[in-house]
């Protein structure tokens, strides 16, 4: 080594690697920085994209299992619904059901969180006892949105009924 500058830079190098400068792998969760969603839901009826209704979802993680996280959720809005919801990696699928009567109403909603505050899916409602179409299909936009003011969801998910009772 000719130069003292060379030697430095080589020594730094050598004590930090670039690899321990790197940014940690991203770990999406629900709930750790805001367990708040704005939904922001779009029609396809007519084949052109509607603004539709908005909902504001609140999670609850409710345990992990394996490489699974589980919640709790409710929304508010124009229908408020209760429900869980599974994840992994950053894939999520949400299940609910509100109880109308005669004529109940389920909603899945399978969405894909493309970074930590945004998401985006598919919401599809119906009701039993089935019709010959679907109560609703729209394309769902999520927006983590802060935290929920109250930490209500698991007493409403036990106030809902088992979906499985109802078939």
């Amino acid at each position: 080594m000719k130069t003292p500058c060379l030697q430095t830079i080589l020594g730094i190098t050598l004590l930090f690697p670039p690899a321990a400068l790197c940014v940690p792998p991203y770990h999406p969760d629900l709930t750790s920085i805001g367990n708040r969603w704005k939904v922001s839901m779009y029609s396809l009826e007519d084949g052109k994209n509607h603004g539709w209704k908005d909902h504001i979802v609140c999670f609850k993680k409710t345990r992990v299992e394996g490489s699974h996280q589980n919640y709790e959720w409710h929304s508010s809005g124009a229908d408020v619904l209760v429900g869980y919801a599974a994840q992994e990696g950053d894939q999520v699928f949400m299940y609910a059901f509100a109880n109308m009567g005669a004529r109940p109403k389920f909603s899945r909603i399978s969405w894909e969180l493309s970074n930590k505050n945004l998401g985006a899916g598919h919401w599809v409602e119906w009701r039993f006892p089935h019709d010959t179409q679907l109560d609703h299909f729209s394309k769902a936009l999520f927006k983590r949105d802060g935290n929920c003011a109250d930490n209500t969801t698991s007493s409403k998910a036990e106030q809902s009924p088992d979906i499985g009772s109802e078939l």
